[in-house]
């Protein structure tokens, strides 16, 4: 079994705190003309559900 490997901390002025989560989007995503296109509501939707996404749990892997 490998270790963690322990991230850098975020500098200052990319979060408020060390703890902080993040959601991780593709260059390729945002640069696409189907998100560009999207109302900043519909960008909102995806977002607020994918950041609360934890991930799987069951022990099963991916």
């Amino acid at each position: 079994m490998s270790k963690k490997k322990k991230r850098d901390p975020p500098e200052k002025w990319e979060s408020r705190s060390e703890h902080e989560r993040f959601v991780r989007i593709f260059e390729s995503m945002y640069e696409s003309p189907a998100f560009i296109s999207l109302p900043t509501a519909a960008v909102r939707l995806y977002l607020i559900p994918k950041n609360e996404f934890r991930g799987d749990h069951t022990g099963k892997g991916a």
